[in-house]
């Protein structure tokens, strides 16, 4: 889908693929039953596998493969698996080029306009009132990020609420471009803590590193400090 949105929306995206890195013979193991289930087509009758099933372009890597491609690895990997679709693209870039495109055709987006209630009316419709004007309407979607939860009561929806949690990616200069050739994960991290979202070893499409993310629990919705334990 975002080879051809690439292509009409003007954005750029790159598919160095994802490498999945082994340092056990258990995840090794693993991997061998999954390649075994793809390639046999098994793995079309296990549920929780048939989205993996469908995604082209994999590889099991072993040792030396792992290294040739990713030199620079810390440790002594034995093995990696290799997404070799996975794409990346700049998210502000793809945000940018959906927003021309949907003015384009016809969408009023409205700038600095807050949310401050939403009223029901008896002909199935909705008053959104903003600080700038009433908006009357008969779909909302709410899109809100971590304000969700806040939009979705003023309908009278309190099924859920959201628990913010703020975090940081180091952005490496491009000097540094080169150190890895395609974004990198571990299965097993001992170095692991409970502050960071999983992720790894990541690249932008102009080739810069991405380290992180970090992942912080804050009681304040518009959270955006970085401290320098983050880094």
């Amino acid at each position: 889908m975002y080879t051809q949105l690439s292509k009409d929306l003007g954005f750029e995206l790159k598919r160095p693929g994802s490498l999945v890195v082994f340092y056990k013979k258990t995840e090794v193991l693993i991997a061998r039953l999954l390649k075994f289930l793809k390639v046999t087509g098994l793995g079309h009758l296990i549920k929780p596998l048939r989205q993996f099933m469908k995604v082209p372009g994999l590889k099991w890597l072993n040792e030396t493969e792992v290294n040739e491609l990713e030199p620079n690895l810390k440790g002594r990997p034995i093995g990696g698996f290799w997404m070799t679709t996975m794409g990346i693209v700049e998210p502000h870039e793809v945000c940018m080029a959906f927003a021309e495109n949907a003015v384009e055709n016809g969408v009023e987006i409205k700038l600095e306009t807050e949310v401050l209630d939403i009223e029901k009316t008896d002909d199935e419709k909705m008053r959104v009132i903003t600080n700038h004007s009433i908006i009357e309407c008969k779909y909302l979607i709410n899109c809100a990020g971590v304000w969700a939860d806040v939009i979705a009561e003023m309908v009278d929806d309190r099924f859920y609420t959201i628990h913010p949690r703020r975090g940081a990616i180091a952005i490496f200069d491009k000097s540094r471009k080169g150190f890895i050739n395609t974004p990198c994960g571990v299965v097993s991290n001992t170095d692991r803590t409970n502050n960071t979202k999983g992720g790894g070893a990541s690249l932008t499409p102009e080739g810069n590193m991405l380290w992180g993310p970090t992942v912080t629990d804050t009681p304040f919705k518009d959270e955006k400090t970085v401290e320098p334990q983050d880094l």
